[in-house]
């Protein structure tokens, strides 16, 4: 819940319908829809929505990255983070949450050199994107600091790494590949 409002991710036919409820009476406030996949895969949205600086930002399993403003629902600019960054679609779809880390908005796509991607949360423009080439994986990323360094720690679909959170240098991978 945020700004009196609770957020969430539904599905309907082929589409993925963002609605916002008022926390204390319960009734809608506004929905927005965009195409999805009509089938599930093991559930249909996996990501939770990321609610800051008077923003909505959604990350669809396929890949779509939206934000929405949070009082209306109406989109301020979109994405399509797997097309942009050539990312595979992992076996379960994407499902890491955004998290907001000084002014950015850091999410997990996979591709070449784009294992973490910064936007800048008013324009949707990359700010910068790196942490390796692994294929995402279905973890939201933890910030930590380790020996004073602070970093993004992400598991893709074959290692943990940790991501210099200032340009997205790959700062160290340990490999831990799981079967699915």
């Amino acid at each position: 819940a945020a700004m009196g409002m609770v957020f969430l991710v539904d599905h309907s036919g082929a589409n993925d319908v963002v609605r916002a409820f008022d926390l204390k009476s319960g009734r809608e406030v506004w929905r927005h829809s965009y195409a999805d996949a009509p089938n599930d895969n093991y559930g249909f949205f996996k990501a939770t929505p990321l609610v800051a600086g008077g923003k909505v930002f959604v990350y669809s399993r396929l890949g779509k990255f939206l934000c929405l403003d949070a009082k209306t629902g109406k989109p301020l600019w979109t994405r399509e983070l797997m097309a942009d960054y050539r990312a595979p679609k992992p076996n379960w779809d994407m499902a890491a949450s955004p998290v907001l880390h000084q002014g950015r908005v850091l999410v997990c796509v996979g591709g070449p050199n784009a294992t973490l991607v910064a936007l800048d949360p008013n324009s949707g423009k990359t700010v910068w994107h790196g942490g390796g080439s692994d294929p995402a994986g279905y973890a939201t990323p933890v910030i930590a600091t380790i020996n004073g360094r602070p970093q993004a720690l992400v598991f893709t679909a074959k290692a943990l790494v940790g991501v210099d959170l200032s340009n997205g240098a790959l700062l160290w991978r340990q490999p831990w590949e799981t079967p699915y």
